[in-house]
């Protein structure tokens, strides 16, 4: 494993790393998204939101009452993001990962 590692490291270190421009936010599905050196660059605002007091709520209440809670959190950020615009592109915890097109919001 060792070396599988050291070996990767070097093709990555090594070798060029080529970037595509790109107009939109990718698909999460987007071929072109890889662990090789290749990357997509675009313009994006992007939104990190975390469940304020989450471990409190942990201890406070049952596995139930908690799991329903989280479960309405992100039903409400992911219907709020996707309304905007937004991409969700990951789910850590109880922390989401959203991605917008662009720097600004046009009304």
């Amino acid at each position: 494993m060792k070396k599988d590692i050291e070996n990767k490291a070097s093709e990555v270190i090594d070798n060029s790393f080529d970037v595509t421009d790109v107009s939109i936010v990718p698909d999460i599905e987007d071929s072109r998204l890889t662990f090789g050196n290749t990357g997509l660059r675009f313009t994006a605002t992007v939104l990190y939101i975390d469940m304020r007091g989450s471990t409190r709520l942990l201890s406070s209440h049952n596995r139930v009452t908690t799991a329903k809670l989280h479960m309405v959190y992100f039903h409400t950020i992911v219907t709020l993001a996707n309304s905007l615009g937004g991409a969700v592109r990951s789910f850590n915890g109880d922390g989401m990962l959203v991605f917008f097109q662009g720097n600004t919001k046009e009304r």
